[in-house]
């Protein structure tokens, strides 16, 4: 009889998961018994038995959640339970069974998990054997054990005080239970598999009588065909003597024509090399001829001499060589500078785009922490200023908003003291009450049991009064039989022949002793039936559990079928090999995709520093045009709409053309006036044409008068032309300051704008086709992820595929151990 030595629990129910509360329980022999107040863990323990014996969780527990151990009692996100049972089994021999799970806390809900199952054997010799739950079924292991089917222990042996009432339930289901605890179903089909049997085994009979008849047949046409063949086995060895002698005549005849064969083939070799010497030597005559054509000067020295002046080519050629090669050595010392300074730019521009979007973050910040502090000083009832401009001025404020909720939490801790008092004392009447409450209660229960005690003792009485009474009749009636029976048997005594009677009873005995011979045959027979019975049950249990199995794998590969079909192909493996090509396809899909990842996180930071770069460039080129516009609008506004060069050159020519005025102006005023000193000498007379006025003395007057009336006019124009020559050579300043402008303006336009279109097109271009390379990348993870995502939705399948296989291989070896043991 197998036995339950000791079971130790962990993380279950309200057993905790440290180490510390692991909980030991010894199993005495045999009777181990439970005391114990409700709620104290009796029922625990006997639902952990259960579940480590035939793996079934008790009801009730939300799919295996309530349990193990809550991890909220401890603030944790997980717990984990262990049972763990050592028992032996009918032969003596010990096992451990452990059996883990866990609960992960997700939240509001949580979510249960069986962990890794083994079994272990210790041997006589103090060696342990352990099996995993992913090698075999550890509770039907388990089961065979212990000698008890897994029906029996659910419903039997460690049947839930709240099923116990099972038997009660109607007809049909109580039969259904029978009928799994005695295994009746197995018998009923091991019957009907006989008599198929038996009818089978009957036609194949019938099938091997008509075989042997057809065999007798092909037995008398294989001697008439070996007769044959001895006959053309004799034509046979008369025939190869034939050919022996004339393969005798035809040796010498073979050998000499493989010696001309061999003269041919060494002439042909011997030809082919002559053409091939002939070949070369035209060869080396043509080389020559072009050698010599191309010699513009033929050297006149011997071999030495132009040894030696082709050394000295050599070394001034690796001179040469090392100068270029020093050369580029410097161009990519240089290129590799401009790189790393191109790349600084880059980094430095990229690190402005993320500083300028963390400014605008700590902006944000600071606005959502001025609108905190003020929504609280208002729920508080605490005046702030209204405007937050410096740091103080938010430090003022948080110590404000401090400061009163330490006055609200100080008034919150009175109060509760206040509430905490008055609850204490409601509790102390309350536990009075309850005080009297238990006494009443306790003395009713008293009283009541004396009732009930007095009770029972009148119906023992009353029925110890009903038995006397049927005793009282059955002894009349038992003398009344007596007294029938005394004269039944006179009558027989007077009626009796001893002789009959002895010869009847000596047949009898011999009948008998025949009778019990064969009863022993037929016991011993029925013995012999009975263990073959016992055999052919197994016998079919596993031939049932095969074909169960094969129709939960075809079940399981048809629901999976597409997904193996995008996994495989169309080379879907076996069944005991589909979870390891499923790992490997998953392993190999992971790599796959990991690799994608790689160049999605590349190409998504190369998208990026290309997007900060496009930004940069079109704040850049937006920064140039901006330039552009607005020196051209000062352009525009001082030089009238005219060009700088134009408006230049006009306002140069209107200074010198306003100088020259100004210079004719201030010499013509003296001029005029030594012309009048001499115009009106004793002799008139023209100073520039010396015209002689003498006697034109009107003439003289007139001129004078002219002269004169211009004099006083020249002041008022020179100031006039000084005053417009002041005012051009300011509007010639301002223009000259716009110098610098203008040439700004030709390097924009011409340089700047230009360039900066391109780089922002090459970078536009550049990010289009990094954005379709990610793109693609994208597609390409798709196929992968599908096969990843499919491998995780079969992988619990696939192993449960490949266990029903391992189940079936050993039910198969069992099979054939269990046809071995059958007795013929």
């Amino acid at each position: 009889m197998a036995t339950i030595d000791k079971m130790m629990l962990l993380g279950i129910r309200n057993f905790g998961p440290n180490e510390k509360d692991v909980q030991t329980v010894k199993f005495s022999s045999p009777l181990t018994l439970f005391l114990g107040e409700n709620g104290c863990g009796k029922t625990t323990l006997i639902e952990a038995l259960k579940f480590a014996c035939s793996g079934d969780l008790p009801g009730g527990t939300k799919s295996g959640q309530g349990f193990v151990h809550d991890p909220r009692l401890n603030s944790m996100s997980s717990t984990k339970g262990q049972v763990r049972l050592r028992f032996a089994n009918a032969r003596g021999n010990k096992f451990i069974v452990v059996k883990s799970v866990q609960v992960i806390n997700k939240g509001v809900t949580s979510s249960f998990k069986r962990l890794d199952t083994t079994l272990q054997r210790i041997n006589a010799d103090g060696t342990q054997q352990a099996i995993s739950s992913r090698c075999a079924d550890v509770d039907t292991e388990v089961c065979d054990i212990l000698g008890v089917s897994k029906a029996i222990l659910n419903n039997v042996i460690f049947c839930h005080q709240e099923d116990a009432a099972w038997p009660l339930d109607e007809a049909k289901k109580l039969k259904e239970k029978f009928d799994e605890i005695f295994g009746a179903t197995e018998y009923n089909k091991c019957i009907d598999t006989i008599r198929k049997t038996i009818r089978e085994q009957g036609l194949k009979n019938k099938d091997l009588q008509a075989k042997t008849m057809l065999l007798k047949q092909t037995a008398q046409t294989v001697e008439k065909t070996r007769a044959q063949l001895q006959e053309k086995k004799e034509k046979l060895a008369h025939h190869e003597d034939v050919i022996k002698e004339k393969e005798n005549k035809l040796t010498p005849i073979t050998t000499r024509l493989q010696e001309i064969c061999d003269l041919e083939i060494n002439l042909s070799k011997l030809q082919q090399q002559y053409t091939e010497k002939e070949t070369i030597k035209k060869s080396l005559i043509q080389q020559q001829e072009d050698i010599l054509k191309n010699i513009s000067v033929e050297y006149s020295g011997s071999d030495q001499d132009l040894q030696k002046e082709i050394a000295s080519f050599e070394s001034n050629r690796e001179k040469t060589e090392e100068k270029r090669k020093d050369l580029e050595e410097k161009k990519k010392n240089k290129e590799m500078i401009k790189n790393q300074t191109y790349k600084l730019i880059e980094k430095s521009q990229t690190t402005m785009g993320r500083l300028q979007n963390e400014k605008k973050l700590n902006q944000n910040n600071i606005a959502e922490r001025n609108d905190l502090i003020k929504k609280l000083s208002k729920d508080l009832n605490v005046l702030v200023a209204a405007e937050f401009e410096t740091n103080d001025m938010v430090l003022i404020a948080v110590n404000t908003v401090n400061t009163a909720i330490e006055t609200s939490r100080t008034s919150l801790e009175k109060l509760t003291l206040e509430f905490d008092k008055e609850e204490s004392q409601l509790q102390e009447a309350i536990n009075k009450c309850r005080d009297n409450l238990s006494k009443t209660n306790h003395s009713i229960e008293s009283k009541n049991q004396e009732i009930r005690e007095m009770k029972g003792k009148t119906r023992d009485i009353n029925s110890q009064l009903r038995e006397l009474d049927y005793s009282d009749e059955q002894l009349k009636s038992l003398q009344t039989k007596i007294s029938r029976i005394d004269g039944d048997l006179t009558n027989l005594k007077s009626s009796f022949n001893v002789e009959d009677a002895s010869k009847t009873i000596q047949d009898d005995k011999q009948k008998l002793r025949e009778y019990e011979q064969k009863l022993e045959v037929l016991e011993r027979e029925y013995k012999i039936l009975q263990q073959n019975s016992i055999t052919e049950a197994e016998l079919e249990t596993q031939k049932h559990e095969i074909v169960k199995r094969e129709s939960e794998i075809h079940k399981l590969k048809n629901s999976h079928f597409e997904t193996f079909n995008k996994i495989f192909g169309d080379e879907i493996p076996e069944p005991g090999f589909i979870k390891n090509n499923v790992e490997s396809e998953k392993q190999r899909n992971n790599s796959k995709i990991n690799d994608i990842n790689n160049k999605i996180v590349s190409k998504q930071r190369e998208t990026t520093t290309l997007e900060t770069k496009c930004k940069l460039q079109k704040e850049k080129l937006q920064t140039y045009q901006k330039e552009f516009q607005e020196n051209e609008r000062k352009v525009f506004e001082l030089c009238q709409g005219k060009s700088f060069d134009v408006m230049s050159n006009e306002l140069y020519q209107t200074i010198e053309k306003l100088q020259k005025s100004k210079g004719q102006y201030s010499s013509g005023k003296i001029m005029y006036e030594k012309f009048l000193q001499e115009f009106q000498g004793e002799k008139p007379c023209c100073p520039v044409c010396q015209t002689d006025f003498m006697n034109k003395q009107g003439a003289v007057n007139q001129i004078v008068s002219t002269i004169r009336s211009k004099i006083q006019g020249i002041p008022q124009e020179l100031k006039k032309i000084e005053e417009q020559l002041k005012m051009k050579q300011e509007q010639h300043s301002q223009v000259l300051q716009l110098k610098p402008i203008s040439d700004r303006i030709e390097e924009l336009n011409t340089n700047l704008i230009p360039k900066a279109r391109s780089d922002l097109n090459e970078l536009d271009n550049l990010y289009e086709r990094t954005s379709s390379e990610l793109a693609n990348y994208k597609e390409e993870l798709i196929k992968p992820q599908s096969i990843m995502d499919a491998c995780n939705k079969v992988i619990g399948d696939a192993t449960l595929m490949d266990q029903h296989q391992v189940e079936i291989n050993r039910s198969k070896r069992k099979i054939i151990d269990l046809e071995a043991q059958l007795v013929q």
